[in-house]
């Protein structure tokens, strides 16, 4: 898994609710994931999910989410094979929503602060993990 957020305690958090599901690697900027996901590519481990902040310095989350969703398309790994892409936001608007889940390529969208349960239910949604009982 790959955190991407500019704030520490953030990917901490989410470090910690993922830790039962596996190893999560983590990126601060825009340009740290771009790279990251490139390295992933090259040495044929891809990602299983990406978690996105939607607003961070220089390259904001919906600009890379496009840069990482392009990269994907010239290495044309199928959809199938992409990680999936929880885009992470402490701003409920409609619009930085519909942006992300259908012009950036994003395949789900949760409200800071990430509550466990919530993250739990979106990713058994995604087929990432067995729903709870």
């Amino acid at each position: 898994m790959l955190i991407v957020d500019d704030d520490e305690i953030t990917q901490f958090h989410a470090s910690q609710l993922l830790l039962s599901i596996g190893r999560a690697r983590m990126a601060y900027t825009g340009m740290d994931a771009i790279a990251r996901v490139e390295e992933s590519i090259a040495a044929g481990e891809p990602y299983d999910l990406i978690l996105m902040d939607v607003v961070m310095p220089g390259l904001d989350g919906l600009t890379t989410v496009r840069e990482i969703v392009k990269l994907f398309n010239d290495h044309r790994i199928p959809l199938e094979k992409r990680p999936k892409i929880v885009m992470l936001s402490s701003v409920d608007e409609r619009d930085t929503q519909i942006d992300a889940l259908y012009a950036c390529g994003a395949d789900h969208y949760l409200i800071k602060p990430l509550d466990g349960d919530e993250l739990i239910k979106a990713l058994a949604e995604l087929g990432l993990v067995t729903p709870p009982l």
